[in-house]
């Protein structure tokens, strides 16, 4: 009984061994990563990229789509030579 004893512990010593080192090592990766984290962080944002304007023009009281900026038409399809 003392043999079943002792390997018993044995193992319940390297498990707690172990998980005590898996434990301390998750705690020392979320330390590390939370400083890079912050330090990412309070960088300077970057600016917003700027938006075509050139060709654009504000469609209002028209079905949403695209409007056809041009001289007047009839033409109701296009035809070709």
């Amino acid at each position: 009984m003392g043999v079943l004893r002792v390997i018993g512990l044995v193992f319940l010593g390297l498990f707690l061994l172990t998980l005590a080192l898996v434990i301390g090592a998750g705690i020392i990766l979320l330390l590390t990563h939370t400083h890079q984290t912050q330090a990412t962080n309070q960088t300077s944002p970057q600016p917003p990229k700027p938006q075509p304007t050139q060709g654009l023009m504000r469609v209002t009281n028209q079905a949403a789509g695209i409007a056809y900026i041009g001289p007047n038409t009839t033409a109701s399809r296009a035809t070709t030579a």
